[in-house]
């Protein structure tokens, strides 16, 4: 299990909107759609390529957490009342997959730090590869 602990001065309720609303969304992961946002709903991968996949929402609180599958994997954001962003990526099982997406959340964490600023975010390979190799090391792969 990987857990991201973002310090901001934001309001709890920016943080939210950057988590849930598309616009915001769009910035710091333009595949997800945000289709069905509450308890028992999903969220949509969207490939690209006219190909979706439904990410199970498993844990909803309006305004505070919301957890979904990730192929494999799950994926759960709450927000404090101070602002704080606790994103937590738990892995089922150590693979290739599961490697590429914990380096991918890892950069993902950055973009909406970034996306909170007001900033663009460029996703740098050369840094997630660092980023990867570490996770080899601490897990090794």
């Amino acid at each position: 299990m990987a857990s991201f602990t973002n310090s901001h001065e934001y309001l709890s309720e920016q943080v939210w909107e950057v988590l849930t609303n598309e616009d915001y969304v769009n910035k710091w992961h333009p595949e997800l759609r945000m289709h069905q946002l509450r308890d028992g709903g999903n969220i949509i991968f969207d490939f690209g390529n006219g190909e979706f996949h439904k990410l199970p929402i498993r844990e909803f609180k309006e305004g505070k957490i919301y957890g979904f599958d990730w192929y494999g994997s799950y994926i759960r954001f709450e927000v404090e009342e101070d602002g704080q962003l606790l994103m937590t990526f738990k892995v089922n099982e150590v693979n290739e997959q599961s490697l590429r997406d914990l380096t991918g959340w890892t950069m993902i964490s950055e973009a909406i730090d970034a996306t909170l600023r007001g900033e663009s975010f460029t996703f740098d390979k050369e840094r997630a590869g660092k980023i990867r190799q570490e996770y080899e090391r601490e897990l090794e792969v």
